[in-house]
Order: structure tokens, then C-alpha cells, then sequence
């Protein structure tokens, strides 16, 4: 059985990385989509913001919730809407900005130390925090990509950085030039690739 063994947990990884090699794709092409349709996302984001609280208020009355989790996230929740004015221009360096990711981090923490405490499963408590705490973050993440897109004399968006081109480049998301940097990297080996698999075809004489 040891060569099935090694078949299996090589079919293993390549799934995972087949796996997160879509996810990257996606997400790339979320951001494409946020850059693109910019004033949609923020009246997306507004109505996202009131329905995480909604069922948050939920949670409390209907599931009787734990409610220490529940404020804190609903808190986080709603300190998100200080982020939607200047949107989708976002400077993690700022008040909202701060308070938000302390937020965030804080009611991660309580859910954490909920489910560990009442013996849910990694699967469980996963699902619940991506719909309860980390949706609408994920959304503010993927829309700092569409800052060097958006238009100066849009209405409701504040003006971008002044230094022309450069300051355009360096204010470039992370997480779409991390995108973009695997994708180069897949395009630039599949070519050599195909090459040398040719150069080592024998020939006919």
C-alpha cells in the first residue's frame, strides 16, 4: 500500500493547490469587478452593513445568542459604516480604519474562544465567522485595489494623492499586485515549458 499512500497525499496536494490557485483567480477577479463598478459596491456595502446587523439582532433574540460575541461583532460591524463616506479611498493608517480592524480582531477573538469552549468544529465555527465577521471586511479589502481607478471629480470620492503616475503605482493594492504576480509567474513558465518539451522529441531521420 505504500504506492497508493504516495498517490493519495499527492492528489491531496494537488487538489489543495488547484484549490487555492482558483480562490487567487477569483479574488482577482472580484477586485476587478469592485475597480470597475465602484459606486455599486459602496450602496452594496451599505445594505451588507445593516443586514449583518439585522442578524445580529437575530442571533440575539432568536438563538439566544451569547451576547458579549454578539455586541462586540455588531460594534464591529457598525463601525464600518465611517469607512463608506471616503470609499472606496481607505487609509489603514486612519481613525475608522484602526478602530474597525480592532474591532474586527476583538470579536474574531470572542467567537474563537466561543466555539473552543462549546466544542464546535473548525468547520462550524469557520462558516459562521465568514458570514458574521469577516464578509464585509473582505469587500473593504478587495476595493483598495479600485482606489487608482476611480475618477477625481466623481461625486462622494475624495481626490486622490497628488505625484501623477508614480504615486498612482505605489498606492496599488497588495493584494492585487500579489494576484498579479502569480499570474505573470503562471503565464512566463507554461511558454518555456512547451519549448523544451519539444527540443526533446527525437527526430526522424
Amino acid at each position: 500500500m505504500y504506492l497508493a499512500t504516495v498517490v493519495t497525499w499527492f492528489g491531496a496536494y494537488f487538489t489543495l493547490v488547484f484549490c487555492c490557485i482558483s480562490v487567487a483567480m477569483g479574488v482577482y477577479y472580484l477586485a476587478e469587478l469592485v475597480e470597475e463598478f465602484t459606486m455599486l459596491t459602496r450602496r452594496l456595502l451599505n445594505v451588507a452593513v445593516k443586514a449583518e446587523l439585522v442578524m445580529h439582532l437575530l442571533l440575539l433574540v432568536v438563538d439566544r445568542g451569547p451576547v458579549l460575541p454578539l455586541v462586540i461583532s455588531a460594534a464591529a460591524q457598525a463601525s464600518y459604516f465611517r469607512l463608506l463616506p471616503g470609499f472606496p479611498f481607505l487609509r489603514l493608517t486612519s481613525e475608522p480604519a484602526l478602530t474597525s480592524s480592532g474591532l474586527l480582531l476583538a470579536a474574531q477573538g470572542m467567537w474563537a474562544r466561543h466555539f473552543y469552549l462549546h466544542h464546535r468544529s473548525i468547520e462550524f465555527a469557520a462558516g459562521f465567522c465568514l458570514v458574521t465577521v469577516w464578509l464585509v471586511p473582505c469587500v473593504f479589502l478587495l476595493s483598495l485595489s479600485a482606489n487608482e481607478s476611480v475618477l477625481p471629480g466623481a461625486p462622494g470620492n475624495l481626490p486622490p494623492a497628488s505625484g501623477g503616475s508614480k504615486g498612482s503605482k505605489a498606492n496599488r493594492s497588495m493584494l492585487k499586485e500579489a494576484l498579479g504576480f502569480l499570474q505573470q509567474k503562471g503565464q512566463s513558465i507554461l511558454p518555456r515549458m512547451a519549448p523544451s518539451a519539444l527540443s526533446n522529441k527525437p527526430h526522424r531521420i
